[in-house]
């Protein structure tokens, strides 16, 4: 049950896209909730660097862009649960409608051939894995 900000356009054709959240419970600065957003987009931002050699950038305060278009948006809230992280990646998107594709790209458009989704949200993981325990303060 993806979602954007509030009055942003969501576009989000089935099967193309790479949508998930986690769960993270920080035992230090829960409250930071703009830390963890820039946590996870530079996680994004690495794995997008590191598998397609594209060069990503984070624009305040939660997405990721590729040049000047969107790629990626993250959304971060606190619940009970701990803090939630929604990540939502235009991955292999072909087109959009005319109001976003002045704003909007996808890494399809950007290399102009399909990725494979479960490479890209595994290295997402293990990335943001690693930026997670560096926040904490743990070697790694």
């Amino acid at each position: 049950m993806g979602r954007g900000k509030p009055g942003s356009c969501w576009f989000s054709p089935p099967g193309v896209g790479l949508y998930f959240s986690v769960i993270l419970k920080p035992y230090k600065n829960p409250d930071k909730l703009a830390a963890f957003t820039l946590l996870c987009a530079n996680a994004v931002i690495s794995t997008i660097q590191k598998l397609y050699n594209l060069r990503a950038s984070v624009k305040l305060p939660n997405d990721v862009l590729l040049g000047t278009k969107k790629v990626c948006g993250i959304i971060t809230e606190k619940t009970a649960a701990g803090l939630i992280v929604g990540v939502g990646v235009n991955v292999n998107t072909k087109e959009f409608p005319p109001d976003l594709a002045e704003s909007a790209t996808s890494i399809f458009l950007e290399l102009g051939h399909s990725v494979d989704k479960e490479t890209l949200f595994q290295e997402i993981l293990s990335c943001l894995n690693h930026e997670y325990l560096k926040f904490l303060g743990n070697k790694v």
